[in-house]
C-alpha cells in the first residue's frame, strides 16, 4: 500500500485513526508512518486526542466485557475498533482488576496444550534439540518453551543457541569469516552516520545517549556490498536484534532507508 499524502490525512485527521492502527492496516512500522508525516508536513494531534473523539467503552461496559464476560483485552480492542494499548489503559483509569496473562490469552491455553511433558521430552531429551529450534518450530519464543520445562520439571541442559556451524539456526556459510572489502574505513562509517543524524534508524535513539558508539549495518547482510544505500548506522542492541528474521529486517531497513 502507497503512503501518500491524502492517504494519511484521510485515516489521521478524518477517520481518526491513531498512527500505531495506521501502521496495522499498512502492515509497516509505527514509526515508518510517523516519518511519512513529518515528511508530507502532516500536523499531528494532541496527546490523547484521538481518545476524546472515539467512542470508546465505558467503566461498566469494560467491566462486563472483561469481567464478565471473561473477554481478552485484544477482543475488547477489536469490538471497540482501537488497539489493545488503549483498553489496557482504561482498564488501569477505572481500576478494573488486569487479569493474568494465563487466564486471559488464549495463546496461553494454546502453548500449554501444545508444550506437553510428553512433546518436551522427546524434542528435547530424545531427539537432542536445543530449545531455540523447539521454539522456531513452532513459532512461540524460547523463554515460553523454557518456562514449560522447568514447569513439567525436565533437567534443562546448557543450551547453546550460538552453537557454531550448521547446528546454529542462523549459520550462513561463515561469511562473517571472510574480510571486508578495501574501501570499508572508518571515513566511510563516519559518513553514514552523519547522514543518519547519528542516530539510530529503527529505534531513533542518538549516538550521545548510547553507551557505545553506533554500528554501521548491511542491509542486505553482504559485507562486500558497501553502496551507501546499503549502510545504515543502528545502536548495539538493534544490530543484535537483525541478526534474526532477516527477511524482515532487511523489508523494514529498506522501507526506511526510502525516506
Amino acid at each position: 500500500m502507497k503512503l501518500t499524502k491524502t492517504f494519511l490525512i484521510r485515516k489521521y485527521w478524518k477517520e481518526k485513526l491513531t498512527t500505531f492502527e495506521i501502521a496495522t492496516l499498512c502492515k509497516v512500522g509505527q514509526r515508518t508512518i510517523m516519518r511519512y508525516m513529518e515528511k508530507f508536513n502532516i500536523s499531528r494531534r494532541k496527546y490523547g486526542h484521538h481518545l476524546i473523539i472515539k467512542n470508546h467503552p465505558t467503566k461498566n461496559v469494560l467491566f462486563k466485557k472483561y469481567i464478565i464476560e471473561r473477554k481478552t483485552q485484544q477482543e475488547i480492542a477489536d469490538d471497540s475498533k482501537c488497539s489493545r494499548i488503549t483498553i489496557r489503559n482504561y482498564l488501569v483509569k477505572y481500576n478494573i482488576k488486569i487479569r493474568k496473562t494465563s487466564k486471559g490469552n488464549k495463546k496461553t491455553l494454546k502453548y500449554q496444550k501444545i508444550l506437553t511433558k510428553e512433546f518436551l521430552e522427546k524434542e528435547y531429551i530424545k531427539k537432542g534439540k536445543h530449545l531455540y529450534q523447539i521454539a522456531k518450530e513452532i513459532r512461540f519464543s524460547r523463554t515460553t518453551v523454557q518456562s514449560m520445562a522447568i514447569k513439567h520439571k525436565i533437567p534443562l541442559r546448557q543450551d547453546n543457541r550460538f552453537a557454531s556451524g550448521d547446528n546454529n539456526p542462523s549459520w550462513n556459510g561463515g561469511s562473517s569469516f571472510a574480510p571486508y572489502p578495501l574501501g570499508w574505513t572508518k571515513v566511510l562509517k563516519e559518513q553514514i552516520k552523519y547522514r543518519d543524524s547519528h542516530k539510530c534508524q529503527i529505534c531513533g535513539v542518538p549516538e550521545i545517549e548510547c553507551n557505545r558508539r553506533l554500528h554501521v549495518h548491511h542491509i542486505d547482510y553482504d559485507k562486500m556490498n558497501i553502496n551507501l544505500d546499503n549502510l545504515t548506522s543502528l545502536c548495539q542492541s538493534c544490530h543484535m536484534k537483525t541478526n534474526y528474521n532477516r527477511n524482515y529486517w532487511i523489508e523494514y531497513l529498506k522501507i526506511e532507508g526510502s525516506l
